[in-house]
């Protein structure tokens, strides 16, 4: 940093707090952003200690990239169309110009959880998130699984994906 540039390392920190470390320990990711938004706030010289100590906890940290696994498979999916009543119903004619309708209200209802389908019937029982294997998102994981069940009262079963993202390596750079 002697560049003088706190702002090039400041989103490089953030950057890898969500990709790298992401939901094998979301509490960390957490730390080092806002670490690094502090050290913004103050500036240089003395948002070093803060740029540092971000550093030293991406360093330790668990990694994991299911994030953006996920993201890349339900990428894949997005052209479905979205249940009409999930649709923004919000501004007046919504509901004859887009079809939109309205969401039931999950603080109505037992477990605070609405009981309708999140995504277009074909999609589901699809699964894109596959956790890492840390104890953190194994229990996102179960959480997960134990939502699906409530909410479609089905069983979960994981979906298995034949292809996999394709991570920057040194052949993709130039």
């Amino acid at each position: 940093m002697k560049s003088g540039d706190l702002e090039s390392v400041v989103r490089r920190l953030k950057d890898s707090a969500a990709l790298d470390v992401c939901l094998a320990d979301p509490a960390r990711a957490t730390q080092v952003i806002t670490l690094a938004n502090t050290a913004l706030e103050i500036g240089l010289p003395r948002a070093s200690t803060h740029v540092a100590m971000a550093t030293i906890l991406l360093a330790v940290a668990p990694r994991s990239d299911s994030a953006t696994q996920a993201y890349y498979q339900a990428a894949k999916d997005a052209e479905h169309p979205m249940p009409k009543y999930l649709q923004d119903s919000h501004y007046q004619g919504a509901a004859k110009l887009r079809g939109a309708g309205v969401m039931q209200n999950m603080f109505d209802l037992p477990h605070k959880i609405a009981r309708q389908e999140y995504l277009p019937k074909n999609l589901v029982g699809k699964h894109y998130y596959a956790p890492a294997p840390n104890q953190a998102e194994q229990k996102l994981y179960a959480q997960y699984q134990a939502l699906f069940k409530y909410i479609y009262q089905q069983p979960f079963v994981p979906t298995e994906f034949a292809d996999h993202f394709e991570h920057f390596t040194s052949s993709h750079i130039k």
